[in-house]
């Protein structure tokens, strides 16, 4: 009877200043064990556990740790705590700057939510709103989040599909224009020989909480606490399900398997199963409990309760590596390793895209893996066994503002209410958005619409990608499928080595926001690209356009920072402004007030990786935090030719050394492949 958590922050990129890096953090409950004396913890990056800030917080029973950006576009953390014999107590918590996130009275005031959720699962943040599902009571619950006030305006009451069955809520993904959740259901489930679990039902909704579907599921039962117990790519769905009750020693569920659901369609598959896998491999006997997506793959975590006797201590705990592609066709791939002990009781897995760190609950213990090493965070470290932990990072800025709740409409698919910014739609790769350029604009500039590398399959778009920046010397292995969203993004690895070259001496790379790699048409090739991305500012001081860092990465230990363009006759290769939604140049940006980043690279220019004007582009990037590093910087010098690569300078933005930004980019059209028409 726990809570997991699944965040869904899609294509959000957030930067803070020099002293709150906005690199993720590792935030965790522990307990004692007794299953008492929960308290809160963090890890600050590759640091040690920071503990306990918050000391005997209650919800003994479990709790939840869900970051979300609210209506008004500020970043909040909830924690769930379930008390057993009533709703839950939800405490909303304002971190404020991450410098403070490791002082204890950062998390001592914290607004309460109200809400009839009982042993809540998930939160999820969509269009303004909060929402939940619970273990108890199987409902979907709605709470706005409108000038911090948390209030419970809709619920959605599951009905199990069949009479005398017992339904919970257990999982809940937004996507598109609507809710996906998660029921199991069964009779006397607890009883082996018994009817027990059900398949597990998908049940589709609108924002209002209307039913639009409901279908049932191949796999029966899984635990919505563990973290990872499921994640969305794209428009698939992973779900590691259990195959009934947990087992314990050599018995197991043959039904245990992970499931693709694509989310267009509602198709279920089940391609990997404990009974296929116990026939290629007799020692295993475990259940599958968690999926992941890190560095272009795929993890799956199986588990085994060895011990003969129920709720004795023993477990064999396995991290398989696949990819999408050889998961969908029944391959588990490699046993990247498996871990054994005689004590605890956590699975789950989490990744940490800025930190780049995947997270494994192991018995009492959570263990980082970096892609090469793992390393233990121990009952000891965490000064309690590990219960609650998910990655959380500032993430603020504009959402769709929550709007009057029509009355439910008969028609099985509503349509859409219309957005002011553009909503990538389901089965649709997002994209970018076509600035509007200002009077004035040198000749030969193009405005033009970027699109994603996206789709279902990633190996197929990390190959495409791939294949358009092959000239420039890198490679699939520098590229990787954005855990959440499924679009293509450069390596972390290879922007932090190209910034290290880039930035004069003085500065440091605090954390690296990679943005997607995009293709967009010209209309005439060797024309100037002028490549569209939505922006907002979330300070409420607001911000200086030309104080962002935008890094272009040319090769694998290569790049050049671009240049800030005040003026329309500033237009040209390698200059980057922003607009507003008239195309005029906005220097001084007003918190909360969508923009538009314009980012100019010339077809056949110095940077156009291809080399040649035949109307291809391509331009992977990332935007940079910076801070300053002690060492002395050079005199500068003029500035006398912007925007060109391998000059080893640390221009392009006029910002001084560790100022930072508190952007917010959506639909991020940065790195880009230029097509002609035809």
């Amino acid at each position: 009877m726990r809570k997991r958590f699944f965040a869904i922050l899609a294509l959000i990129l957030a930067l803070a200043f020099p002293v709150a890096p906005a690199g993720a953090e590792l935030i965790f409950t522990r307990q004692d064990n007794s299953y008492a004396n929960t308290a809160l913890g963090i890890v600050l990056g590759d640091g040690v556990p920071i503990h306990p800030l918050v000391s005997n917080m209650g919800g003994n029973q479990g709790q939840g740790i869900y970051p979300f950006v609210n209506a008004d576009g500020n970043f909040r953390v909830a924690i769930t705590l379930y008390t057993l014999n009533g709703t839950d107590v939800i405490n909303i918590h304002d971190p404020g700057p991450k410098e403070n996130w490791k002082i204890p009275q950062t998390w001592n005031r914290p607004q309460e939510a109200g809400t009839s959720l009982h042993n809540t699962r998930i939160l999820v943040p969509s269009g303004g709103y909060l929402y939940g599902t619970a273990y108890d009571i199987p409902t979907i619950n709605r709470v706005s989040t409108r000038g911090d006030q948390y209030t419970e305006d809709k619920t959605y009451l599951y009905t199990p599909s069949s009479s005398g069955n017992k339904a919970h809520g257990e999982g809940l993904v937004p996507y598109g224009d609507a809710l996906y959740a998660i029921f199991t259901e069964g009779h006397d489930v607890w009883n082996i020989a018994g009817v027990g679990y059900a398949p597990n039902r998908l049940v589709k909704l609108d924002k209002d909480l209307n039913v639009l579907a409901n279908k049932p599921m191949l796999g029966k039962n899984l635990d919505g606490f563990t973290p990872g117990a499921y994640i969305r790519q794209g428009n698939l769905l992973y779900v590691a399900t259990l195959g009934g009750v947990q087992p314990f020693g050599n018995t197991y569920n043959p039904d245990s398997c992970v499931e693709i659901v694509n989310l267009d369609t509602m198709e279920v598959s089940a391609p990997v199963t404990a009974r296929r896998m116990k026939e290629k491999d007799p020692t295993f006997s475990h259940m599958f409990g968690a999926v992941a997506s890190a560095w272009g793959k795929i993890y799956v975590q199986a588990t085994q309760w060895v011990s003969e006797e129920e709720y004795k201590p023993g477990y064999s705990i396995r991290v398989y590596e696949t990819t999408a592609e050889r998961l969908a066709a029944g391959d588990l791939g490699t046993l990247l390793r498996d871990f054994k002990g005689k004590y605890g009781y956590r699975m789950g897995l989490v990744y940490d895209p800025e930190r780049n760190y995947l997270w494994a609950g192991v018995g009492y213990s959570l263990w980082r893996y970096d892609g090469t090493n793992w390393r233990e965070f121990d009952a000891n470290a965490l000064g309690g066994n590990i219960s609650a932990y998910t990655a959380i990072s500032i993430q603020t800025g504009p959402v769709i503002p929550p709007s009057p709740s029509p009355s439910p409409s008969p028609s099985p698919s509503p349509s859409p209410s219309p957005s002011p910014s553009p909503t990538p739609q389901p089965g649709q790769p997002e994209s970018g958005i076509v600035p509007s350029l200002p009077g004035g604009s040198p000749e030969g500039i193009q405005a033009v619409k970027p699109e994603y590398f996206a789709a279902s399959g990633q190996a197929e778009e990390l190959t495409k990608a791939a294949e358009a920046l092959s000239r420039t010397g890198l490679t699939r292995d520098d590229l990787r499928a954005d855990s959440d969203s499924g679009v293509v993004k450069l390596a972390p690895r290879v922007a932090r080595e190209v910034a290290k070259k880039v930035l004069p001496a003085s500065e440091t790379t605090a954390t690296v926001k990679l943005l997607p790699v995009l293709t967009a048409r010209l209309n005439k090739a060797g024309g100037v690209a002028a490549a569209g991305v939505a922006l907002t500012v979330t300070d409420p001081k607001g911000k200086r356009g030309a104080d962002v860092k935008l890094l272009k990465v040319t090769g694998p230990d290569k790049g050049v920072l671009l240049t800030w363009a005040a003026r329309p006759a500033d237009f040209a290769d390698g200059r980057f402004t922003v607009l507003d939604d008239k195309g005029n140049i906005v220097e001084d940006l007003k918190p909360y007030i969508p923009y538009v980043l314009t980012l100019f690279i010339r077809d056949g220019g110095p940077l156009d990786l291809d080399g040649a004007a035949d109307g291809k582009v391509v331009d992977p990037a990332a935007i940079l935090t910076v801070e300053a590093s002690g060492t002395p910087a050079p005199e500068p010098k003029p500035d006398t030719n912007p925007g060109q690569p391998d000059k080893g300078k640390g221009g392009g933005g006029g910002c001084d050394a560790g100022f930072l930004l508190g952007w917010l980019l959506l639909a991020a059209a940065i790195p880009v492949v230029l097509r002609r028409r035809g």
